[in-house]
């Protein structure tokens, strides 16, 4: 073989060694663009690839910003770095808006010595430019040829593209971990939340279950994700909770209901809210269950009603209070003047101290209400049962009322059944019958009509109090027999009350094993229904 022909073996062999560098740099490229995503093993891979391809001696990569070009990365002896950084401001900018590659002699600007060439490659994405690679060689501008200067082109488009998929990956890291430090934000507010908050796909299972739920329920998160929240409440509180959560889906609405549930072997009262989550692309995905305790707000209110009621106790009782006494101190001081003067009036005498004996009556009659109404709240009432004929004690209540149905010119009208016995507490039907009686006296006109009526009705007896006396309005029906609460109505003002009698009749016949109840029309009159059991 000859010599030329070795020498043209020896070439071929080369370009192929040459060939599959390059195939092999061009693949570690590829790769990058697809896998690394950290700026400076980017930068360095591009580099050494360019090196296999063309050697250089210095070798730099800068990318834009608002600033111009900065540089990023550099490979060689950084006493060329202040060379290259001063082609910055005129040269960069003029070969990356050519979108294409350039290769210019390079000479000392002193000695005029050819330094060999400067290869400036764009960094070009979509034909943005993302910056330029500027390499430093030994060799003359003039050796390169076409197809290298398309080899620079593939590695800066390629290289373009491994930065572009960097920045791009930096920026997804940066909204990933934003989204992350939103979802641990949110999973803390969740977890921290005084509500308990249940979280249920529409299909019923629990994905979310916070530190109140588990409190409220007894049950850890771990047990409840995943199953039905169904199984987390009784029957009826159950099926209440799953009709709200369809008008709540259905309507795309927020739904509230008040439940008790039980917890931990007792009921607890709860408000719970059902509310859709919806999501912009995929409409309502979810549901919120979110559970308030009501057990403080209304121990809340009821201490702010006992501190009302306190209060209009206090009113109302001083008022019954001053009454009776101004009337039997002005009496009583009349009477020592009488007996200090020497003067004799026996008649009018007798007059003042039956003033003044009804007028302790009536302080006695309203102590005792209010020690009933004491023992009635502490719990300390006793019911004592005994036999009783309930027409002798009506007729009997009746008689102790006489003289006020007399100085009324009232008509007292009986519809009695004979022969109805109670086995109950006589005292407190006593006190519920002269309360009733008492009031139809009170707040009746004058001639007016009482009607009492007593009749089986199954294993109870109903005794009617009927009167034709001021008559209760209609939307304070509901609140009659509350504590302390009077009918707003001026005629009512002219009769003393301490607003405790309703009240009390509605305790006592509770206590009695009965129930109490009215209908009323303003300016017709009251009717007052009792139902007492019967003596089996």
């Amino acid at each position: 073989m000859s010599e030329r022909e070795n020498d043209l073996l020896k070439e071929i062999s080369d370009l192929k060694d040459a060939y599959f560098n390059l195939l092999s740099s061009l693949y570690r490229l590829s790769e990058a663009v697809s896998f690394k995503f950290r700026l400076e093993e980017l930068f360095q891979i591009a580099l050494e690839l360019l090196n296999t391809a063309h050697p250089f001696y210095y070798g730099s990569i800068y990318l834009t910003d608002e600033f111009g070009y900065q540089r990023r990365f550099a490979r060689g002896n950084e006493a060329n770095a202040s060379r290259v950084g001063g082609m910055s401001n005129d040269l960069f900018p003029w070969v990356t808006s050519g979108k294409k590659v350039s290769v210019l002699p390079d000479f000392d600007e002193t000695s005029g010595k050819d330094l060999g060439s400067v290869v400036m490659i764009p960094l070009l994405f979509q034909d943005d430019a993302l910056g330029l690679i500027c390499l430093l060689s030994e060799q003359p501008a003039d050796q390169y040829v076409k197809q290298d200067q398309e080899l620079f082109t593939i590695i800066g488009n390629q290289t373009a593209v491994a930065i572009k998929n960097a920045m791009l990956y930096s920026v997804m890291e940066d909204k990933n971990r934003e989204l992350g430090n939103l979802k641990n934000y949110l999973e803390n507010i969740l977890e921290n939340m005084a509500n308990a908050i249940i979280v249920s796909d529409l299909s019923g299972t629990v994905t979310a279950f916070n530190r109140s739920a588990e409190v409220l329920t007894g049950k850890k998160s771990e047990e409840v994700i995943g199953r039905h929240y169904l199984a987390l409440f009784g029957s009826g509180t159950g099926e209440r909770i799953s009709m709200a959560g369809k008008n709540a889906v259905d309507l795309a609405r927020v739904e509230v209901i008040e439940e008790e549930i039980e917890a931990g072997g007792r009921k607890i009262p709860v408000e719970i809210t059902i509310s859709p989550v919806r999501l912009i692309d995929k409409g309502i995905s979810d549901f919120i269950i979110s559970c308030r305790d009501l057990s403080q707000t209304r121990e809340i209110e009821r201490l702010r009603d006992l501190d009302r009621m306190k209060s209009e106790l206090l009113s109302n009782v001083s008022h019954e209070l001053k009454t009776p006494l101004t009337s039997i101190k002005a009496y009583s001081e009349t009477l020592l003047n009488l007996l200090d003067s020497g003067e004799n009036d026996p008649e009018t005498e007798r007059e003042f101290i039956g003033i003044i004996d009804k007028e302790a009556e009536r302080l006695t009659a309203l102590i005792d209400e209010l020690l009933t109404f004491s023992r009635l709240e502490d719990g300390r009432v006793e019911i004592r049962k005994e036999r009783f004929d309930l027409e002798e004690m009506i007729r009997e209540i009746i008689t102790l009322m006489k003289e006020s149905i007399r100085k009324k010119e009232i008509r007292c009208v009986f519809d009695l059944h004979d022969g109805i016995f109670l086995m109950s507490d006589k005292e407190k039907v006593k006190q519920i019958l002269v309360n009733l009686v008492g009031n139809a006296i009170k707040y009746n006109k004058d001639r007016g009509m009482i009607k009492i009526s007593t009749r089986k009705v199954g294993d109870s007896c109903l005794i009617k109090v009927v009167d034709t006396g001021l008559g209760i309005p209609r939307e304070s029906l509901p609140k009659i027999f509350e504590r302390f609460y009077r009918v707003d109505n001026s005629l009512t003002y002219e009769v003393s009350g301490t607003g405790l009698g309703l009240a009390i009749c509605r305790d006592l016949s509770q206590l009695c094993g009965g129930r109490i109840g009215v209908k009323s029309r303003v300016k017709c009159g009251s009717v007052f229904e009792l139902y007492l059991p019967l003596e089996n």
